[in-house]
């Protein structure tokens, strides 16, 4: 049994392939997402310790395409972020005043984030979504993509959108070759509430071990952390006892937001870099980290996420407003070379600044000193990498 014609198939209903769906409404282009799982499952999902920073910029976005206003309760403001090399006096700081912003950018646990996104998908009548269901197969020809799902049956379109995340199984039948690096380094995450109120700034704390990012989240006095660990030292970290465990993260995370409690459990998630050599096959084009996985360090990965799904929608559009067919392999290109480039720039950062603050080498440690005094004393410096943080042209 073969379904009617789509303009767009989206496979993989997570963050990337809701915003995708989303984007593509915005441009009145109908889609379908096809998911394992099913949305009511997701919803009911609670705080599983992750969060993710969105840029002004792809705030700006998000209001654009009507999503915003029900992520804002949940959304905590960073108004200014501070990059600290271990127990070096010297720091980094960056803040909102000197770009002339009152913030740049947010905090959401992923939670909220999903249920926004899923209303919006469900209220929107061009987004049609099928459950617990899979993409098997896709088959493409000069005209269309058939794709054959889990239940047997075809849905054809123009376009195959993979956001099936890192380990895409469709991106693997297309051919496209993955470029992967594991950082033996594990991602603690947990919430913890303090006596002081966070002030809305981030903090990012560069230990040997590996990056200790302080998070920010609402209400003032709840901060959401992502604890870079060695790979064969995590068990022992998640094994301690709550005290233990709330000892280690004070030792790290000094007293300066007084005595902290553990709000949440912990999760450990494997850190490493995986990004496909190119975006695209035969009427298929990937985002999100079927896309590209990197490091959190700088807390880009799902901005890059935005980066892409906007372009993409945006080609989509303008091929659709000249009659033209939207899956062919010159639209792809394009989407292609656009992307490619800023998404290895970042790749080449988060990878970089990475190796370069995971140690402590005397030689490094030199360099970064340096280095964070240069930018703390050139405000031209510290205002571009701000505004390029903030993903915005028009942030001064």
């Amino acid at each position: 049994m073969t379904t009617p014609t789509n303009d767009i198939i989206i496979a993989g209903g997570g963050l990337a392939g809701l915003v995708q769906a989303i984007a593509l409404a915005h441009e009145d282009i109908p889609s379908t997402i096809v998911e394992k799982g099913t949305h009511e499952l997701h919803q009911q999902r609670g705080f599983d310790g992750r969060t993710s920073f969105l840029s002004l910029g792809n705030k700006i976005l998000l209001k654009k395409w009507d999503v915003w206003k029900d992520m804002k309760p949940h959304a905590e403001p960073i108004k200014d972020i501070r990059i600290v090399d271990g127990d070096s006096p010297l720091f980094l700081h960056y803040d909102h005043e000197d770009v002339g912003v009152n913030e740049m950018g947010y905090i959401i646990e992923n939670f909220y984030f999903r249920n926004a996104l899923i209303k919006a998908v469900q209220e929107n009548p061009l987004i049609t979504v099928l459950e617990n269901m899979s993409v098997e197969k896709a088959d493409a020809d000069s005209h269309f993509t058939t794709l054959t799902l889990s239940n047997g049956e075809q849905l054809k379109g123009k376009l195959l959108i993979v956001a099936e995340g890192r380990n895409s199984t469709l991106r693997e039948k297309a051919g496209i070759t993955v470029r992967k690096h594991d950082y033996e380094q594990t991602a603690i995450i947990c919430a913890l509430a303090h006596e002081k109120n966070h002030e809305n700034i981030a903090i990012e704390k560069f230990l040997p071990s590996g990056p200790f990012a302080i998070l920010p989240m609402t209400g003032g006095f709840h901060s959401a952390i992502v604890w870079s660990e060695r790979s064969d030292l995590a068990p022992h970290f998640m094994a301690m006892d709550d005290a233990a465990f709330t000892a280690a993260v004070t030792e790290r995370f000094t007293d300066y937001l007084g005595k902290l409690t553990l709000a949440s459990p912990r999760w450990q998630y494997p850190l490493s870099l995986s990004f496909a050599t190119r975006l695209y096959g035969e009427r298929l084009a990937l985002v999100g980290d079927a896309a590209h996985f990197i490091h959190p360090i700088a807390g880009q990965g799902f901005n890059q996420s935005m980066k892409d799904i906007a372009g993409l929608s945006r080609l989509l559009a303008d091929r659709r407003d000249v009659g033209l067919d939207m899956g062919t392999e010159d639209v792809l290109k394009t989407y292609n070379r656009e992307r490619k480039f800023d998404n290895l720039k970042m790749i080449a950062a988060t990878d970089g600044l990475n190796r370069l603050f995971s140690n402590n080498l005397k030689t490094a440690k030199l360099a970064r000193q340096i280095g964070l005094g240069l930018v703390q004393k050139s405000s031209t410096i510290k205002k571009a990498f701000m505004r390029h943080a903030m993903a915005t042209k028009n942030s001064a």
